[in-house]
């Protein structure tokens, strides 16, 4: 038999409606979750997010085809991608490519299409590296990237595929 564990939970014991604070007896009533930053830009309902691997910075897609790069220590916008061709960004993940140390993105749209942008450093910003509209017939539902073998994972149209990412994309 598996022992029954008790949980002491206090999320599970107040309700959605009253948002009270999520605490444990071992935080004595301080808040487990607080706001940092509200981050504003967006005019169309953000699908997807992801925070860089060294917490930097945070991207997010939404339904007008729009990708935003935070700064997650000012909580400013760094910049903003517009790609109205492939529909509502529907899934984001920050890869590595072999090789390099500049930050880089990939972003899948409504028409099944994947994106990679990778950060220069002489601009500091995010330019358009490489695109593929093969591979899926619907849209992209997720995202995930393999970082030892700098791999690529979709899925889209309900049918996984997995990429192999190169130095140049």
């Amino acid at each position: 038999m598996i022992p029954m564990v008790e949980e002491d939970v206090a999320f599970r014991e107040s309700s959605p409606e009253s948002c009270e604070t999520m605490s444990t007896p071992a935080t004595s009533g301080k808040s487990l979750v607080s706001r940092e930053f509200t981050l504003t830009g967006h005019s169309a309902g953000v699908e997807c997010l992801a925070i860089s691997s060294d917490g930097r910075l945070l991207v997010s897609g939404d339904d007008a085809a729009y990708v935003f790069i935070w700064n997650l220590s000012t909580g400013e916008l760094v910049q903003s991608i517009h790609n109205p061709f492939n529909g509502a960004i529907s899934a984001v993940v920050w890869v590595h490519l072999r090789d390099s140390t500049d930050p880089c993105f990939v972003f899948g749209c409504a028409d099944g299409s994947l994106h990679l942008y990778r950060r220069r450093h002489a601009t500091a910003m995010f330019e358009f590296v490489s695109v593929n509209c093969e591979g899926h017939s619907g849209a992209i539902e997720d995202l995930s990237f393999d970082n030892v073998h700098h791999r690529l994972a979709s899925v889209g149209g309900g049918h996984p595929q997995v990429w192999k990412l190169s130095q140049t994309g």
